[in-house]
């Protein structure tokens, strides 16, 4: 598993911002894959779950994690 950097950890909040839920880790790779096209700072779909599963609600499913967002408690 790849470090997760601080451009993509911003890529993934804003791909999540008006995505709708539940999503997983490969649709949110996917939509900041299309957005940057190609970049050395985007990593793999693990890495993409791994930092999902710190700002988000995470279910196990079958065939793999579901996520939603955390409401803002301010």
């Amino acid at each position: 598993m790849t470090k997760t950097n601080m451009h993509m950890k911003r890529w993934i909040r804003e791909a999540i911002e008006d995505h709708p839920e539940p999503f997983s880790a490969k649709e949110i790779r996917e939509k900041v894959l299309s957005g940057r096209r190609n970049s050395h700072y985007i990593t793999n779909e693990y890495s993409v779950g791994w930092y999902l599963r710190q700002i988000c609600f995470k279910e196990k499913k079958r065939n793999g994690n579901i996520y939603w967002r955390k409401e803002n408690e301010d």
